[in-house]
């Protein structure tokens, strides 16, 4: 299912507006905080919005999960589709939570006292992902970080 509203997505944009949500904070941890986007993008029909929370959620989590070293989003094309990569060196995710942190109220293990949050971003992105007619994968290395990809179709 396509969002309600199904417009072209100035896919650009609305990664420059997340990431510039972040920066401040990002700067004051004293964590790198950088974006690459692809000149040639694939159209995304959909709601600008939806997608922005997508990444808003990808974003704070790596923002909130990484003490130290780096945070990136690449965004580019690949077989006519749009690739969203958001990577970090924050304190990963065990590989047998991979799948459970996509459920509503699921965080790994000491998540939640640790670092607080109510463990409905991840699933509200992947749902919001797949009514978009993509998805959002996972892959993690506990105290190396994580890697989150979310593909959707182009037109």
């Amino acid at each position: 299912m396509i969002s309600e509203t199904e417009e072209p997505i100035d896919v650009a944009e609305v990664a420059r507006s997340a990431v510039e949500l972040f920066a401040e904070r990002a700067q004051t941890k004293e964590i790198g905080l950088t974006a690459e986007i692809a000149s040639a993008l694939p159209t995304v029909r959909g709601d600008a919005s939806r997608l922005r929370q997508i990444l808003v959620n990808l974003l704070g989590n790596a923002l909130k999960f990484t003490e130290l070293g780096q945070i990136s989003l690449r965004i580019a094309a690949s077989d006519g589709q749009l690739v969203m990569t958001v990577t970090d060196t924050g304190v990963g995710v065990p590989a047998d939570q991979l799948e459970r942190i996509f459920e509503r109220f699921e965080q790994a293990p000491g998540a939640a006292s640790r670092f607080g949050g109510t463990g409905l971003g991840l699933a509200i992105s992947r749902r919001l992902a797949r009514q978009m007619g993509g998805d959002i994968t996972v892959r993690s290395q506990v105290g190396e970080g994580s890697v989150f990809t979310v593909t959707l179709p182009g037109s």
